[in-house]
């Protein structure tokens, strides 16, 4: 059983208020580096731009999911993709 699981197990008794827990939980799930937070601020400095700086929080928000999906390094065999033999 996780941390999280755990606390969220202890609502039923109301031995800490239900906010406290929520709470107690929330913090548990902050990540314990800054890495990806910092792939996204990354991420969202190449999209934008001076040009670009209109964009809308909901507009910005996809076009950092789809840069992240197209930047991920895929292995060259991940394809399956049979030879042809000469």
């Amino acid at each position: 059983m996780g941390s999280c699981d755990w606390w969220a197990a202890l609502k039923p008794f109301q031995i800490f208020p239900e906010k406290f827990i929520d709470f107690a939980i929330k913090l548990l799930n902050i990540p314990a580096s800054s890495a990806a937070i910092e792939r996204n601020f990354s991420a969202l400095n190449d999209i934008m731009t001076k040009k670009r700086n209109q964009l809308g929080v909901e507009k910005a928000g996809q076009l950092c999911g789809i840069y992240r999906v197209l930047s991920r390094k895929v292995p060259k065999d991940s394809c399956n993709i049979e030879k042809e033999s000469d």
